[in-house]
């Protein structure tokens, strides 16, 4: 019998009622889903250089999220041996508003309780000692000269004197800023120099010392140079179109014995670079047999999740102190992969080889005593390598940790058998790198990396302060050749040609205070334009510049 309780019907029909609202809202919600999802499929066409990232299924790398209550470090996304750089932090803003890089600066003292700016051309931003951040109102190509940065005005013969700087690539409208025409030096003989910060920029040299369009080796002309330059971050870079070397650094014999020296090279990260088509691609090495053995001024040395493509020398590591070559990846390997000697602790790691040509790997000692030593694990190889009469045969590395990757190296000098097994250390170094990056697998740095496209120079904040993206011509094909698994024949003049880029400037209404920060973005976050670039809103040590820029980490 069905109880005749007043209350009990009323909430019977309630339960109902609640029933079909939340069956008609779920169903409004699922239209809705469905309409996005036809809407995003069915957008305009791309138009050429934005880029497009796909997106596979990877799984969430939760160590290495970048994160705003972390440690202070030159970033968040920050890693490795560089990743304590300060940069600019505390110093003058310059506001580079022309790609003529020998435009004087011109000072704009502080007023109306606006912060003192700069505005002016390149070599000014990067030589004046109490400029500390550079953003860029333009995009373009800037042509550096021939020889580069160490034949401008104050330039030393080894590079610039830099101290204490960030280089905000992503601060350029769409487009970005390509350095052409010479070499990005930086270098000399101080033991102040460093404390660098570089992001999102592109160094396309194309022509040699002599100015000359030329693929031979002149060993000079490199994308990226740095010498005697403690706590340097170079992140989110393209290089290409070399002559001598893509990317790295190194010291001579006379930073030890030089006045003011000596002058080292210890805290450097490389990470996150896009480099192609060069007669080398990286390298942090001092020759054998230099007088005053400049190599014990080298130590914690980050390469990490960079990109490598038909180049050889990936990297040369040859040096006393700790380094790292971790997640990286090798597409169409030319020669060699890597050249290892001195007394070095490297572990090699978790890196992916594809179309490998048969590319090997050194080390070995190459003068008395040394004893250098590679901890190499849980690779992706596949092919064999060849030289000198020794024939690994097929090599099938998948990246397991119980798979033994010390066959990818051979003796040094010889190069006609397998490494002598007191140069392959049987555990891992402990890491002596500061914010040290944690390993993935190397089939998920290919799927990070390539796949997503996580690498080189691609995005950029727009008029409104969001974050985008935008990669150049040359960027976006080698991209797709590592995608596809082609070929690529690099060294050919003919196609050292500067990618076509958007040349823009920034509207007058962007950033009206001249504080480096878009005013639509500040209001925003702020509420109003009152507050200072170099001020820290919410108290977590990056200055408000470094947050609007650093809003790259976490889209």
């Amino acid at each position: 019998m069905v109880p005749q309780n007043p209350f009990f019907f009323k909430f019977m029909v309630f339960c109902l009622i609640l029933s079909l609202l939340m069956t008609t809202s779920c169903a409004k919600d699922s239209d809705l889903f469905l309409e996005v999802i036809e809407e995003q499929t069915d957008s305009g066409e791309v138009e050429d250089g934005d880029e497009v990232s796909e997106d596979p299924t990877e799984p969430t790398d939760e160590e290495n999220e970048p994160s705003n209550s972390g440690p202070l470090k030159a970033f968040p996304t920050a890693f490795g041996g560089g990743s304590n750089a300060t940069g600019g932090r505390g110093k003058i803003l310059y506001i580079v508003d022309t790609l003529d890089d020998s435009v004087a600066a011109t000072l704009h003292p502080e007023s109306s309780g606006n912060d003192a700016y700069y505005t002016g051309g390149l070599q000014d931003a990067l030589t004046l000692h109490d400029v500390g951040y550079i953003v860029f109102n333009v995009s373009g190509n800037i042509d550096i000269g021939v020889g580069g940065t160490r034949n401008w005005p104050k330039g030393n013969g080894q590079g610039i004197y830099v101290r204490g700087k960030t280089v905000f690539g992503q601060s350029a409208p769409r487009g970005g800023i390509t350095l052409t025409g010479g070499t990005f030096r930086i270098g000399g003989f101080n033991p102040d120099q460093g404390n660098i910060i570089i992001r999102y920029l592109r160094s396309r040299p194309i022509l040699n010392r002599d100015g000359v369009l030329s693929t031979k080796d002149d060993r000079k002309t490199w994308a990226f140079h740095f010498t005697a330059v403690n706590d340097l971050m170079l992140d989110h870079v393209s290089g290409s179109f070399a002559p001598d070397k893509i990317a790295g650094s190194a010291v001579r014999q006379e930073h030890v014995t030089a006045p003011n020296c000596p002058c080292t090279n210890k805290g450097q990260t490389f990470q996150y670079g896009l480099f192609a088509d060069g007669n080398t691609g990286l390298y942090t090495e001092v020759n054998p047999d230099r007088p005053n053995n400049p190599e014990k001024l080298i130590d914690n040395i980050s390469y990490l999740n960079n990109v490598l493509i038909s180049t050889s020398r990936a990297p040369n590591m040859a040096f006393d102190g700790f380094g790292e070559v971790v997640n990286n990846v090798l597409h169409d390997g030319q020669f060699k992969s890597s050249r290892v000697y001195h007394d070095i602790r490297l572990n090699h790691l978790g890196n992916y080889y594809q179309r490998t040509n048969g590319v090997y790997s050194w080390i070995g000692g190459l003068e008395s005593n040394d004893v250098p030593q590679v901890f190499t694990r849980r690779n992706v190889y596949n092919g064999s390598i060849k030289i000198n009469g020794y024939n690994s045969g097929i090599i099938n590395l998948k990246g397991n940790d119980s798979e033994d990757n010390t066959i990818l190296w051979i003796d040094n000098p010889d190069r006609d058998r397998i490494a002598d097994p007191v140069h392959l250390a049987a555990t891992q170094f402990p890491s002596t790198v500061p914010n040290p990056w944690t390993e993935t697998t190397a089939q998920d740095a290919f799927n990070r990396l390539v796949l997503k496209g996580n690498v080189g120079a691609y995005k950029y904040l727009d008029d409104d302060g969001e974050v985008q993206e935008y990669r150049d011509s040359f960027d976006m094909k080698m991209l797709s050749i590592l995608r596809d698994n082609r070929d690529y024949n690099p060294k050919v003049a003919s196609n050292w040609v500067l990618p076509s880029i958007p040349s823009n400037t920034r509207p007058a209404d962007y950033d009206t205070d001249n504080d480096g920060m878009s005013d639509t973005w500040e209001i925003q976050q702020f509420g109003n334009l009152d507050q200072s670039y170099r001020g820290d809103f919410d108290g977590d040590g990056y200055e408000n510049i470094e947050e609007y820029m650093n809003q790259v980490d976490f889209h």
